[in-house]
């Protein structure tokens, strides 16, 4: 039943099925954390840091000010929208979950930034996302030793092959 929802929403809307799914279950959970009436109205960066606690914030914690920082550098590098960013961070947060993570949306767009030197793409950003999850769940290693950990193989991809893509 969802299935055919999201492809008559694609086809209503002319958008790609996957993008209406990463909407729908970011906005599925902010709407869990706001209320229904209160979802739309909320700022992005104040859902994600919502999303990542677990539980409300203030509006003045600083994880809002953290998220709304890193969604707008994430946008300026890889060239995606904050929207879409953020997207891609909670389709992240989700499969790590599955992995049985812990890991947030802000330490998935913190590594993402770090991979990254100096303009990257979209699909970079969610070929980044995905290397870090799989190089977390294997290792089982904590955010700052698995970002320490894919900074010394980008180091040495680069030095000996040129590239980290």
């Amino acid at each position: 039943m969802k299935k055919t929802v999201l492809m008559l929403l694609a086809g209503l809307f002319n958008h790609d099925r996957e993008v209406i799914m990463k909407r729908f279950f970011l906005t599925i959970a902010l709407m869990g954390f706001f209320g229904c009436a209160n979802a739309a109205s909320e700022s992005l960066e104040y859902g994600m840091a919502v999303i990542d606690a677990g539980a409300y914030v203030p509006k003045t914690d600083t994880s809002v000010e953290r998220a709304k920082s890193l969604l707008s550098a994430v946008s300026k590098v890889y060239r995606v929208n904050q929207q879409q960013a953020a997207d891609m961070a909670a389709m992240g947060k989700n499969l790590a979950n599955e992995k049985g993570l812990n890991a947030t949306m802000a330490e998935l767009l913190d590594w993402s930034l770090v991979a990254c030197d100096v303009t990257c793409t979209k699909a970079d950003l969610a070929s980044f996302i995905s290397l870090y999850i799989a190089t977390r769940a294997e290792t089982r290693k904590t955010h700052h030793q698995t970002v320490h950990g894919l900074l010394i193989l980008k180091y040495i991809a680069k030095t000996t092959m040129g590239s980290f893509k």
